[in-house]
Formats: C-alpha cells, sequence, structure tokens
C-alpha cells in the first residue's frame, strides 16, 4: 500500500448544532502515524493486494492513537458462513458441503484463520447465518442443529 493512499481528511459536520460544534473542536488523526505505518506495509515482501484492507485499517487506527504502533487489546474475528442454498444453483465456486467443512474446521480450530488467530490473541466465533447443510454444533456444552435453508 502506498502511503498516498492512508485516508487523513476528517469530515466536520458543519451544520451548527451543539453537537457539531463539539465534534468540530475534537483533533484529527496523526497523519505522520498514519503515513508511518503505509510505508512500513509497502515494506513487507508479499503478493500485490494481500491484506490491502488491514493496512488502511491498521494506518487508521494508528492516526487515531496517534501513535505508529498501534495496537489492539481484545482482538476478536468473527466469521459469518453461509451458502443460503445458492450453491445448488450453481452461483458459488464451491459445493454447500464446503461451507458445512469450513465451518467445522474453525469450530474446531484447525482453519487458516484461527491459525493467524492464535498468532495475535484473537478469539474465533463462527456464526452460522445461512449454511444450508444441517450442521451440529456444540453451544454451551449442548449440541445444537442449525439450518436455516435456502435464499429462495
Amino acid at each position: 500500500m502506498a502511503p498516498e493512499t492512508v485516508p487523513h481528511s476528517r469530515a466536520r459536520s458543519g451544520d451548527g448544532s451543539a453537537l457539531g460544534r463539539m465534534l468540530d473542536d475534537l483533533p484529527g488523526p496523526d497523519e505522520a502515524a498514519q503515513r508511518a505505518v503505509a510505508e512500513r506495509a509497502s515494506q513487507v515482501l508479499r503478493p500485490a493486494g494481500a491484506f490491502e484492507r488491514l493496512d488502511r485499517v491498521a494506518a487508521w487506527l494508528a492516526g487515531w492513537q496517534h501513535t505508529p504502533e498501534p495496537t489492539v487489546e481484545r482482538p476478536a474475528v468473527l466469521v459469518f458462513a453461509a451458502d443460503h442454498g445458492v450453491a445448488a444453483e450453481g452461483v458459488s465456486a464451491y459445493p454447500a458441503d464446503v461451507t458445512a467443512a469450513m465451518v467445522a474446521a474453525v469450530d474446531s480450530g484447525v482453519a487458516t484463520v484461527t491459525a493467524v488467530a492464535r498468532q495475535v490473541g484473537a478469539v474465533v466465533r463462527c456464526a452460522d447465518v445461512g449454511v444450508g447443510k444441517p450442521i451440529i454444533r456444540a453451544v454451551a456444552g449442548r449440541p445444537r442443529l442449525r439450518n436455516v435453508g435456502d435464499s429462495a
């Protein structure tokens, strides 16, 4: 990510309200911290575009934390899993069985996302928001069957 792509301006309310005036007086982000994080990210050897969104979030966070080394105290990853029955319509590159298998992999801690999350101490939660194949999952120590059907 090129350093110049870091968003650095802060929208002003301009509405004249009391709240708007208070918000307008708040300090903006630390642009030097944003540029430092973006520059550091641009020096990491990886495929073009890899982690691009994460790099932008890190630069944004650096600006608002006013430090070139931003931190997250309690990182969490939320995975929303669904095929909504569209896999049967030929829309997905993978069959519906893959979605159910990936949910099982996340739940058991063997998915790529869980491996990366472990490295940064993040908690991982996977929400079944429309997996077409019934999945038996342990919730609070009790098995639970979840299936919401398709999108049609």
